[in-house]
């Protein structure tokens, strides 16, 4: 299955006619290990109907992330009857390789810069930092605390570097790190840190 049109998801870019998926990796054939997923619809509105199969197959829409695009919290596991639906183009579970922003790939401190997935000969032992703004999904209230020691337990740095804003996290992490936060299933986007209040615009954090 590949999408039916490009899905760009915090400036990352699954577009199969233009070789992107590859970079993507391989169509999860279950959503075992995850809560989360990413639907793609052949209709540019839902209807009433619609709402109600995804209900009863246990899929939670959550946000418009991209066009005729939504993440969804998925109580199951069970894809292949989501991708028959008739009113469905496209399912997948939502790929680490949409987390980290596309601009933060491409300031990894090397030459190179990060592929898709984040991943990057040489970034691997890299100790220079950056800041970033660790964006938690809709669904995750009251988890704040359990993901940022999640953070520290994966990448060992210290809690100091890691701050609560409005139900998010800001932490300053090595670029090998951000790997690693990215396969944090509560963790919808790793954006880089403004230095305002940290105010997440759901919609705006989603495409480019």
């Amino acid at each position: 299955m590949t999408p039916f049109q490009p899905i760009t998801i915090n400036g990352n870019t699954l577009d199969a006619g233009r070789g992107t998926a590859l970079s993507f990796g391989d169509f999860a054939d279950d959503a075992k290990g995850t809560n989360y997923i990413v639907v793609q619809t052949s209709k540019e509105a839902l209807e009433d109907a619609d709402y109600k199969v995804l209900d009863s197959h246990g899929v939670e829409l959550t946000d418009l992330v991209s066009d005729q695009t939504y993440l969804c919290r998925f109580k199951g596991t069970d894809l292949d009857t989501l991708r028959q639906l008739d009113f469905v183009s496209f399912v997948d579970t939502y790929k680490d390789a949409f987390v980290i922003h596309a601009s933060l790939k491409q300031q990894a401190p090397t030459h190179q810069p990060l592929d898709a997935q984040g991943q990057q000969a040489g970034v691997s032992n890299s100790v220079e930092t950056v800041k970033v703004d660790i964006v938690l999904h809709v669904d995750s209230t009251g988890e704040d605390e359990n993901v940022k020691q999640e953070i520290v337990s994966r990448t060992g740095v210290e809690p100091s570097t890691i701050t609560i804003i409005n139900k998010n996290l800001r932490a300053t992490l090595p670029y090998a790190s951000l790997v690693k936060v990215a396969k944090i299933d509560l963790v919808q986007a790793i954006l880089p840190a403004h230095a305002v209040t940290l105010m997440i615009d759901r919609h705006s954090s989603s495409g480019e």
